[in-house]
């Protein structure tokens, strides 16, 4: 099995996305759950700065590298990932795996009911998936007795949760116990793919996707969001390199 890349303490896996199916495909028919991670360079600095979340990123089974900053950051450490795996795509993949397998999925959170409508856009590109929403009020901590009933219910094998970062893998960690026992075999916190595949937010075109440049389209969409576009990629890699030069020469 390939080794794992840290990343400003995070171990990230160096897989291909086929690597990465293959895994979940043997989790589906498993006994145990399987939490992902699609980790990009602002989930990494939060987990820089936040204890407990990087301990919540460390003891996931995958972490995979998307956002461009990541493979970036890789080869400013002589390292190189096989592929990015953008979280948009590997849950449309992963959607499709569970549907060769008959296995259902629950897509939870994503407010405004644009939940149900990315499950329509997936029923739709893949006719024989089995997907149903659940969609709170708010990401509780603590979720309603509601949200038990569903999956008890619904007992599905695959779980996407959009409460953003880094509110859906702490959730995903802290009820892991409880989502196995109730039949989940994969979960991943996906952000904000459920816009993206919904329509509410169009996704970059393809040409730009293949150079890595979603921040300049999520830039040109929604201008507000220059602090976070500045923070995931120019100051990500700052970081790394101030971290880097710190091991090497001030080892204390």
């Amino acid at each position: 099995m390939p080794g794992r890349i840290p990343i400003l303490g995070v171990p990230i896996d160096g897989l291909t996305q086929a690597e990465v199916l293959q895994r979940c495909a043997t989790a589906l028919t498993g006994t145990r759950l399987l939490h992902i991670v699609t980790a990009n360079p602002e989930i990494l600095l939060l987990a820089r700065s936040d204890l407990p979340y990087r301990e919540v990123l460390q003891q996931a089974d995958l972490v995979v590298a998307d956002g461009i900053g990541v493979p970036l950051a890789a080869r400013l450490i002589r390292q190189r990932f096989p592929e990015r795996i953008p979280g948009v795509d590997l849950l449309v993949e992963l959607c499709r795996l569970a549907a060769r397998g008959g296995k259902r999925v629950v897509l939870l959170g994503g407010w405004s009911r644009v939940a149900a409508s990315t499950a329509d856009v997936l029923r739709q590109r893949i006719p024989k998936l089995d997907v149903q929403t659940f969609d709170p009020d708010h990401p509780a901590e603590d979720p309603p007795p509601a949200l038990w009933e569903t999956l008890r219910t619904l007992r599905p094998a695959v779980l996407f949760v959009a409460y953003g970062a880094p509110k859906q893998e702490r959730w995903i960690a802290k009820h892991r116990e409880a989502l196995e026992s109730l039949g989940v075999r994969i979960a991943m916190g996906v952000g904000g793919a459920f816009d993206m595949l919904s329509g509410k937010l169009p996704r970059a075109p393809r040409w730009l996707r293949a150079f890595g440049l979603e921040w300049l389209w999520r830039f040109i969409l929604e201008p507000r969001r220059f602090p976070r576009i500045i923070r995931a990629i120019p100051l990500f890699l700052m970081r790394l390199v101030i971290v880097r030069v710190r091991e090497r020469y001030l080892p204390f």
